[in-house]
């Protein structure tokens, strides 16, 4: 398994670990997808994670996984970060916490995959990749897939940020 494999695949456990999981926002998730990610929807994410978040760290091999830069000395990248479970599915925003690194980064854990969007706010939608621990693979998503998916869980964010 590369290196990448093992950093995606063990990000589930970690933030699991780390992170604290609220449960009940399941109706939060507007019924239509946005159509496009505004560059003020990802500020007001940022701006209230930052806030309410609590606070944690990406490991070092999942910011190489994402092609978050780091020094090399460092072992993890600070974040401000919230999870919430819905049903089987469990989403977690983080933004680093460094002024270095300006990354906003959505993951969507189903039973079946892990999803990854990273974006930044000055410029939006970055990248996307995809988990199957099953399988053992990470595959990167793109084109229409991708930009649905980015699009999806922002707006699930959005409301998040609106409820609370």
């Amino acid at each position: 398994m590369t290196a990448t494999r093992w950093a995606v695949t063990g990000l589930c456990a970690f933030f699991s670990a780390i992170v604290p999981v609220s449960e009940g926002h399941s109706s939060a998730r507007p019924a239509a997808p946005v159509v496009m990610a505004a560059w003020s929807s990802l500020q007001s994410i940022a701006a209230w994670l930052e806030k309410s978040g609590v606070d944690g760290a990406m490991g070092a091999e999942v910011a190489d996984a994402l092609s978050i830069p780091r020094l090399e000395s460092e072992q993890t990248v600070g974040a401000r970060q919230m999870a919430f479970q819905s049903g089987e599915t469990l989403y977690l925003a983080q933004v680093l916490a460094d002024e270095r690194r300006q990354f906003l980064l959505f993951m969507v854990k189903r039973p079946d995959r892990i999803t990854f969007y990273l974006s930044t706010v000055a410029d939006g939608f970055k990248k996307a990749i995809v988990s199957i621990p099953e399988r053992q693979l990470v595959i990167p998503l793109h084109g229409k897939e991708a930009e649905e998916g980015f699009r999806n869980v922002v707006a699930y964010w959005e409301q998040i940020v609106r409820v609370n």
